[in-house]
């Protein structure tokens, strides 16, 4: 399985398949055609199925699916003369299936990433894949007990397309820094590399002798190679898009290429010695064309597009003398003549299935609304796979609303739909979090652990077939009887195994999964076989297999205890009395009805306590002398404040206010984020991580010595042994904390003082974080004291850290808490609901602070005091010189070496567009909307409309200098800079030093101003920001201000804004930078991608 370390990374998901359709979900990535007397095709989606189709007169007939890939399939390849095919999919795997059964015969994981592109020669048996890990790999089919796979390549830069000559002596790979390189996979040796292409190469096609080359281009063009002079004999530029696939005759006498505006063409190579190629229009379509394939036998263009569409195009009728002629007839290179398309209908058409394109969990943690392409609403419940359309018109977020949902369960799972289709991902340290009662009604508070009855079902017969392997691994002619097998069934129900609480279906897949690379993948059908399960038993982690074993390890008390508040309700504080302070506590499972007569019978008690603590005669003893259990007549039991149950006589009134641990009702008096003690716990999640390396132990170092009068004590928590990250921690504090500037008089002794009181605490389960809190409580001078916790941490882990963060790292009496958290925030609105949810059920929103490390920096801190400073000034240039746009630009250095994966998942736009060039592009527009805090986003839109204005972001790597700015551009052309780093210079903002208007601007309080050339130069002073950011922003974070952080609210606002723009990036996937504009003179948006496959 790996190393133990390993283990707790491993992450287990199920996708939940949709109901059976002849057509695929999402879009088609790769067709491919059966040679011979068959009429076959095979087509291989994004929705992770290949499909086998019979081509009949009246259109394609469902064969059979191929159904174990958990990501895209991208490319196909049909071994017919040895009964195989080949598939190659983002889930970084290659399989081996045979065409009689259609089952899964061989998984090879030789790849560490997406693989894009393969390749099979019939003569040799031999196939090659290629991906965007770098790797070229050759692999045998000789055997298929022991496939032979040969690394022969593996290098810094992304592989996208393969070609291979008939005998494998010849490999061709067209990778991202858009070269050619052609490789000998018998010596593993690189033969040559050929040089034109502006952008990605897109595909290739290789003669069998592997004398020519074709290849296609995210440059719109096409080259036609002659290997043996190693040079190009022909360049075809006639397409106005990226190319993204083509189809070549075996004689290299017709060309089929199309591109991403979906045109298909066709071009005659018969003359292309003669410099004379010439092109027609073949048939056009309104998506982009995915794949093309080209069935020479029967005359055929097989087109796939991103509308999820399949279909075939006859070429018989393109084949005439007057169609050649036609084709012919050219007197410049690269023609193309212009006509309307050559084919109108297709001969066959199969159009896409509904996909699921967004969807929401339901607070019960159990069903999730899914909205799908065609608009219709189905809501399905993610622990039995059951299905219930919605008959709704109203928007997603009303039809969300409208959904009763009675329990409100922790979080225990994510959700994704990359396939179209629902997968629910656990993870360890979150799987086992959420307890649910099996009946609302019933006395007896029967409880589930969802995580662990999930894993249960889905490994139903995990318990017996495990028992059977061990028999049979002693006594290997054992065969079990029923009453055997019976017998083990009743002791794993014994053993607390529930496997019939929820049924999921056996067509979901189980996959497992390290580091975002697929271990395991299996079908819940094909896991009750023993020999299926021995191979993937050894995927599975000790996590989900000690529940499997052991299913009482999850905890005997599942309930956490949470704390109400009994509040008089309007009008009847004077006869109830103060009740404020007090507090009840119940268990977090309690059905509302329960709790409603925990309260009431409660209520008598605490009213005396609060009688006898303030030295006066019990209130309610004086007007009500039968107190007892009809005390209270009115109640209402509120959560989330959304009333959830009440009771209700003819006699006087209470409110009962219950809320979870952590919520804002929990918190103590004073102002939200002031320190409200002298002394302060800062426990760094993370205290060994690279972040924490680089800059913050410096920045916690810098903000205790400039805080003298302040008691802290530093506790740094990681996941290693206590031994191995005390070790590792004094080595980062001992190398990494310095003097610097923003320290006076700082001296080792000071530094000394610093690094000796860090305490290392090992924080892996959330028993450890119980015992840090003990650890805490038994500190005297400690237990009261405010509570910093910053999460260094995977963003997929706030959640349920925050939850056990709340549980036992909360200070006690006066002391207050806050909670910091890094970006990503999200990769999109919904998942940044997702986590604001989250964390709010543990924490009010005024202890919660999002660090987006950018902000604090000095050239971005610099531009929110310049513009109000000067608000009246920018609006008087405004209207005398009409502010035409602002635009954003930030550009690195360094490319997207060891982050490829990420880039895919995240792209630029994700990555720094949406917040950190957001919040400069605002900061900018600030002196025309009303700015509060950083991130008005809505805001911002609505002033933008109606001031007309335009924005323009960009950013982009691998550029010779690293630098950002942001500048204010006027119709005459002046402009404003806003200098935030790059170039050696240090923050500052420029203007003309001429004209009588921008003379109004000046500098504010405490800033410098120069002189330079035809500019006047405006330099912030020291203590705005920081050039190391990270010190600026804790110490603001100390100080409760709140100016420098996202509030949940804007975070939110700012992915609407962007969810449109992602839209359209998601259909052109930007990893290495992207350019943005918002004209708002029309309500537009476009992106522009850049050093990118398009």
């Amino acid at each position: 399985m790996g190393s133990a370390a390993d283990d707790r990374r491993t992450r287990v998901s199920y996708t939940l398949r949709e109901p059976e359709a002849e057509q695929h979900r999402f879009a088609v990535n790769a067709v491919r055609c059966l040679p011979g007397e068959q009429d076959v095709v095979f087509t291989a989606g994004r929705d992770g199925f290949v499909r086998e189709y019979d081509v009949q007169p009246k259109g394609l007939a469902l064969r059979g699916r191929f159904a174990q890939h958990v990501d895209w399939v991208n490319s196909l390849a049909v071994c017919d003369d040895i009964g195989f095919l080949l598939s190659a999919s983002s889930d970084a795997s290659v399989k081996v299936w045979t065409l009689a059964s259609r089952q899964c015969v061989a998984t090879l994981d030789k790849h560490k990433d997406y693989v894009k592109a393969l390749c099979y020669t019939p003569k040799m048996r031999h196939f090659v894949t290629a991906g965007l890990d770098g790797r070229i790999i050759v692999h045998d089919l000789s055997s298929l007990r022991d496939v032979q796979s040969t690394e022969i390549h593996h290098s810094d830069c992304s592989f996208y397309s393969l070609a291979l000559n008939a005998d494998a002596s010849l490999v061709a790979a067209g990778a991202s820094d858009h070269i050619i390189r052609l490789w000998d996979p018998r010596a593993r040796k690189q033969l040559h590399s050929l040089k034109g292409h502006q952008d990605n190469i897109r595909d290739l096609f290789m003669s069998e002798d592997g004398n020519h080359l074709l290849s296609c281009s995210a440059d719109c063009n096409i080259k036609l190679w002659d290997i043996r002079r190693q040079q190009c004999v022909s360049t075809l530029g006639v397409h106005e898009a990226s190319v993204w696939a083509m189809a070549c005759s075996s004689d290299l006498s017709k060309l089929y290429s199309a591109d991403r505006l979906g045109s298909v063409l066709v071009t005659d190579l018969r003359k292309a010695q003669e410099q004379t190629l010439s092109s027609q229009l073949l048939a056009a379509f309104d998506q982009p064309v995915t794949s093309l394939c080209l069935d020479e036998q029967r005359q055929r263009l097989w087109v796939s597009s991103l509308d999820c569409s399949v279909s075939a195009w006859d070429l018989q009728g393109t084949t005439s003398s007057a169609a050649d002629a036609a084709l012919g007839a050219s007197s410049a290179e690269s023609e193309f003549v212009e006509a309307t398309a050559l084919l109108t209908e297709p001969l066959l058409r199969l159009e896409g299935a509904p996909a699921i394109v967004k969807h929401q969990l339901l607070p019960d943690r159990e069903r999730a609304l899914t909205q799908y392409s065609d608009g219709h609403y189905v809501l399905i419940n993610i622990v039995t796979g059951e299905r219930t359309p919605l008959d709704s018109t109203n928007s997603f977020d009303d039809t969300y609303d409208s959904i009763e949902c009675l329990q409100q369960v922790p979080s225990w799972c994510a959700l994704e739909h990359k396939l179209g289709c629902l997968t629910v991902h656990l993870e360890a340290s979150s799987a086992f979090k959420a307890w649910k009662l099996l009946d609302l009604h019933n006395v007896d508070d029967a409880r589930i652990n969802l995580g662990a009855a999930v894993l249960q079902s889905l490994h139903r017969e995990w318990f017996v077939r495990s028992r059977i392997l061990m028999k049979q691994q002693s006594d290997p002619s054992f065969k079990p009887l029923d009453s055997w097998i019976e017998a083990v069934r009743a002791e794993a129900v014994a053993a607390g195994f529930q496997h019939d609480i929820f049924d999921l279906p056996e067509t979901a897949i189980v996959s497992v999964t390290l580091q975002s690379q697929v271990l395991a993948a299996e079908s819940v059908q094909a896991l009750a076989f023993p020999a299926n399960f021995q191979l993937y038993d050894v995927r599975l982690p000790i996590w989900v297999t000690s529940v499997l074993t052991q299913p009482q390890h999850i905890g005997a008390n599942p309930c956490d205890k949470i704390q109400f508040h009994l509040l008089p309700a309007e009008g009847a504080e004077t006869a109830m009395g103060a009740l404020d302070s007090s507090f009840l506590t119940c268990m977090s499972c309690l059905p509302a009805w329960r709790l409603a007569r925990h309260a009431h019978n409660r209520l008598p008690l605490v009213a005396n306590e609060i009688a006898a603590r303030e030295g006066e005669p019990t209130r309610w003893q004086a007007t009500r002398p039968e107190i007892g259990s009809q005390v209270a007549d009115y109640l209402e039991i509120l959560c989330n404040d959304q009333v959830r149950l009440v009771c209700q006589s003819d006699k006087a009134s209470m409110l009962v206010a219950g809320q979870e641990t952590g919520s804002e009702a929990d918190q103590p008096m004073g102002q939200p984020g002031e320190a409200s003690t002298s002394c302060t716990n800062v426990i760094l999640l993370g205290a060994t991580g690279s972040l924490a390396k680089k800059y913050l132990w410096q920045a916690f170092f810098e903000l205790a010595a400039t805080q003298p009068q302040h008691s802290f004590a530093f506790f740094g928590a990681a996941r290693a042994a206590p031994a191995d990250g005390e070790a590792l921690l004094r080595t980062i504090l001992s190398e990494r904390i310095h003097c610097s500037d923003l320290i006076e008089a700082c001296d080792s002794e000071m530094l000394d003082a610093f690094r000796q009181p860090v305490r290392y605490a090992q924080l892996k389960k959330d028993a450890d974080f119980e015992a840090l809190g003990k650890r805490l409580q038994s500190l005297s001078d400690r237990a009261s004291c405010d509570a910093l916790v910053y999460l260094s941490i995977p963003p997929g882990a706030y959640i349920s850290t925050a939850a056990s963060v709340s549980q036992h790292l909360r200070p006690k009496g006066a002391g207050q808490i806050k909670i910091v958290i890094e970006k990503p925030f999200g990769s999109n609105t919904e998942s940044a609901v997702e986590l604001g949810q989250g964390l709010h059920e543990q924490f009010a929103e005024e202890q919660i602070y999002r660090i987006d490390h950018y902000l604090g920096k000095r050239g971005v801190a610099q531009i929110v005091p310049f513009v109000h400073h000067n608000a009246h000034a920018l609006h008087r240039l405004d209207i005398q010189r009409v502010l035409s746009h602002v635009a954003v630009h930030m550009f690195e250095t360094e490319d997207c070496e060891g982050r490829t994966r990420f880039f895919d998942e995240y792209g630029i736009i994700r990555d720094v567009m949406q917040n950190h060039l957001t919040e400069v592009m605002l900061a900018a527009l600030s002196f025309v909307m009303p700015l509060t805090g950083h991130g008005n986003y809505l805001a911002y839109k609505d002033s933008m409309l109606m001031q007309g204005k335009r924005a323009i972001i960009s950013s982009g790597k691998a550029f010779e200098a690293r630098r950002a700015n942001a500048t204010m551009t006027f119709a005459d052309g002046t402009e404003i800079l806003f200098h935030i780093q790059g170039d050696g210079q240090p923050a500052h903002v420029a203007i003309p030093a001429e004209g009588a208007d921008f003379g109004n601007i000046a500098a504010p309080a405490d800033w410098t101003e120069k002189t330079v050339g035809p500019q006047r130069l405006f330099f912030p002073p020291a203590t705005l920001g920081s050039d190391v950011a990270y010190s600026h922003l804790i110490q603001q974070i100390f100080a409760g201000n709140r100016d420098a952080f996202v509030t949940d609210d804007n975070l939110v606002a700012s992915w609407q804004l962007w969810d449109q723009v992602l839209e359209m990036a998601d259909e052109m996937p930007i990893r290495g930078g992207a350019q943005v504009a918002f004209d708002y003179r029309y309500d537009l948006h476009y992106v522009r991608a850049a050093h990118d496959e398009l």
